[in-house]
């Protein structure tokens, strides 16, 4: 249970950061495939660059291995162990041995590529190589199980039949091996030119050659793996993907801009109010949108203003011929006949003022103005307690609104007037909400049965019991009030309170405020 309302409650909060506009989510969804793709293509550019790069980078290194080494006239006389001085520009460690070091490492990658590469730039250069090994090795420098370490490198001195090869012993620290005993020697291999702690991202390159029988002649050039991104790449990525997200936010805007002009004037039309024609522009699906929408206003125009006019003419022709009834009823001589004929002619009038009443409230007659709906709401409880009504009301800060003022008070009488009729008093209340403010007329009646909360809304629906037609009215005070919620954009619910009592409540959106 636990885990479910943890995962409902987090549900709600990501839905925070969801888009939910049209051209939100088209940009969210852009700048995610911009990215994906991007980064996509991107890897690809960098790694192909790393790779010439390091093509390069191995082609300068093979070239100066090659260049640092003795002339082939005096390969010969070159006694290994021997140690060669650093050449400038290229840190590393060049040397030669009895055997072939760069077999001895551990954890290497066999280049064959590279060892051509190798094998005919020393032959191009003179010296005739029996045997090429270029192995890349990365991590901690190790020799292979087993394998018992080389001896220590020393100083060539002149032979009886060769030049001088002569260079003092170099400390570890300068990348060179000191003269060590041979039997004091330590499993390790040669150094690095900058030390023995290898940098993150650092690999040594091994080249070993053997040019003449027993004699290799060894090469080990550390370099990173990893070339630094250029910034160039970079800033161009960044450049496009910000000219793409502004070409996409404003063909949105074209998009929305439309849409949301539309939603405006569809909410006015809905509450009654008169919009303006939309002006057709944007892409031709909403330019025709712009245009059916127009017609369709232009109609719904027409139809109310011929209700209106219709309107008029029956709330004129129907007061003259009743008026005119009532004056004849009065000269009847029977008391009792004239009673009954003067009851009906009662109910007729009433029943004909609340239909225009209803009919007028739904057709838009009336003007929007600004109402403070809690000053409204505090007159109507000091009429009704002027009046010897028990109608309390908890009054709350100011609440402006921009609504139908006579609709409105029209609604809440009728609710007032049903909860004091039959639920002996009313207590009026308001809610606020972050989208919508609710008005609560609450009653201590019997309530409604809960398969009549929705029938009781209709026109003409009373109930047999407590509401019956004994009580008085038409059956239209509910369906009033809930048709000036509906033209307000909110709604009437009606909900039976514990123990006894009714809610009335009208909800009314935060938009129309």
């Amino acid at each position: 249970m636990g885990r479910r309302i943890l995962f409902y409650h987090t549900s709600i909060y990501m839905k925070k950061f969801i888009p939910q506009t049209v051209a939100a989510q088209l940009i969210a969804l852009l700048l995610l495939v911009l990215i994906v793709g991007q980064g996509f293509s991107l890897w690809l550019i960098i790694g192909e660059n790393r790779m010439q790069a390091r093509a390069i980078k191995f082609k300068t290194i093979l070239e100066a291995t090659v260049e640092h080494a003795p002339h082939p006239s005096n390969i010969m006389h070159v006694k290994p162990p021997f140690a060669l001085p650093d050449k400038p520009g290229v840190p590393g460690s060049f040397f030669f041995s009895r055997n072939n070091r760069a077999a001895l490492m551990a954890g290497t990658k066999h280049l064959p590529k590279y060892e051509q590469q190798y094998g005919d730039m020393l032959r191009a250069a003179g010296y005739q190589p029996l045997s090429v090994l270029v192995v890349l090795q990365s991590g901690v420098l190790g020799m292979k199980e087993g394998v018992r370490p080389p001896p220590p490198l020393r100083n060539q001195r002149r032979g009886p039949d060769g030049p001088r090869f002569e260079r003092p012993p170099r400390p570890l620290s300068q990348g060179g091996l000191q003269n060590r005993p041979r039997d004091r020697l330590q499993n390790h291999p040669p150094p690095r030119a900058k030390g023995n702690a290898p940098a993150l991202g650092m690999q040594d390159l091994f080249l070993s050659a053997e040019l003449a029988p027993g004699l290799w002649y060894n090469a080990m050039v550390p370099h990173y793996s990893l070339e630094a991104i250029s910034s160039r790449i970079l800033i161009a990525t960044g450049v496009w993907i910000l000219l793409t997200l502004l070409a996409v936010w404003f063909f949105a805007r074209r998009i929305t801009g439309p849409l949301s002009a539309l939603t405006t004037a569809a909410n006015r039309l809905g509450r009654g109010e008169t919009a303006h024609p939309l002006t057709e522009q944007g892409p031709s699906d909403l330019r025709k949108a712009a245009s059916a929408f127009n017609t369709m206003q232009t109609r719904l125009t027409r139809t109310l203003e011929t209700q209106r006019t219709m309107l008029r003419a029956i709330g004129h022709d129907l007061r003259t011929p009743l008026t005119s009834l009532r004056i004849r009823a009065e000269n009847i001589p029977d008391p009792k006949e004239k009673k009954k004929f003067i009851a009906t002619l009662d109910d007729m009038t009433s029943m004909t003022e609340e239909i225009l009443g209803w009919a007028k409230d739904v057709s838009g007659l009336e003007d929007y103005a600004v109402v403070d709906l809690n000053a409204l709401l505090a007159a109507q409880a000091d009429n009704y307690n002027d009046q010897g009504q028990p109608v309390s009301f908890d009054e709350n800060g100011p609440v402006i609104f921009h609504i139908r003022r006579i609709a409105l008070t029209r609604a809440l009488q009728n609710l007032i007037d049903n909860a004091v009729k039959y639920g002996k008093t009313a207590h009026i209340s308001i809610e606020k909400y972050s989208d919508r403010i609710c008005i609560h007329v609450d009653d201590e009646g019997p309530g409604i049965p809960e398969d009549k909360l929705q029938d009781v809304r209709k026109p003409f629906v009373r109930l047999e019991t407590s509401r019956s037609k004994e009580t008085g009215g038409t059956g239209l005070g509910l369906s009033i009030a809930d048709s000036i919620a509906q033209s307000a954009g909110g709604k009437l619910i009606l909900k039976n309170r514990s123990p006894n009592g009714l809610r009335a409540t009208l909800q009314l959106p935060s938009a129309v405020s």
